[in-house]
């Protein structure tokens, strides 16, 4: 009983978009955030979160995890990192010039949960949306 009710627990809040904000960002979205999207996936050796939300410059600096370095657009393209997946319906990897992007990608072995692990998030200022997505594999 008490495996079904963690379980229970653990799907409602990856399929709750507040919560998956709270769980991936370490806080509760404030009063600046608003319509958030997500998509969590988890499985073995292998997971992925994605977000999507409106808010201010302010409050995506103030969201921006540490370590997670600014890159310029060339960067990112030279990255190519694009994911597993196309993603949700409501994800790109495309964003305008002056999108803000925050890129880090680990080495395989080098990642905190999984051996390679990518996250990303990028502020698009004339929409004053965030798109963050995290991927881990063994």
């Amino acid at each position: 009983m008490l495996l079904a009710g963690l379980f229970a627990y653990g799907y409602v809040r990856a399929a709750t978009p507040r919560f998956v904000f709270e769980d991936t960002l370490g806080v509760a979205p404030g009063p600046n955030v608003s319509n958030i999207n997500s998509k969590v996936f988890w499985f073995a050796d292998e997971g992925s979160t994605y977000l999507r939300f409106e808010a201010d410059a302010a409050t995506f600096h103030a969201l921006v995890p540490a370590g997670l370095p600014h890159v310029s657009d060339l960067e990112y393209a030279n990255k190519r990192w694009q994911g597993n997946e196309a993603g949700p319906a409501w994800w790109t990897y495309t964003f305008p010039p002056d999108a803000e992007i925050h890129l880090l990608t680990t080495e395989a072995g080098q990642g905190k949960r999984f051996a390679s692990e990518m996250t990303l998030m990028v502020y698009v200022p004339r929409e004053h949306l965030v798109y963050y997505h995290y991927e881990g594999i063994d």
